[in-house]
């Protein structure tokens, strides 16, 4: 569960020679208390959240690889 208060900001977007694209983005979230939900207990949410959005992307841009930052 993702509140409906953050943004997400890319800040990077560069196409490789290689069939893939590096991305960086910021998440940004109203409160402090937030960050602890968007990250998740050790790390779990966050990093779950880079693998669907990782997925979802390669699949849109039709790429085998995306690298998040």
């Amino acid at each position: 569960e993702i509140p409906y208060s953050c943004e997400v900001v890319v800040t990077k977007f560069k196409d490789q020679d290689d069939d893939c694209y590096e991305i960086d983005a910021t998440i940004l979230v109203d409160r402090t208390s937030q960050k602890k939900i968007i990250i998740g207990k050790q790390g779990t949410k966050i990093k779950q959240l880079g693998i669907n959005s990782r997925l979802a992307m390669e699949d849109f841009f039709q790429v085998p690889k995306i690298r998040l930052g």
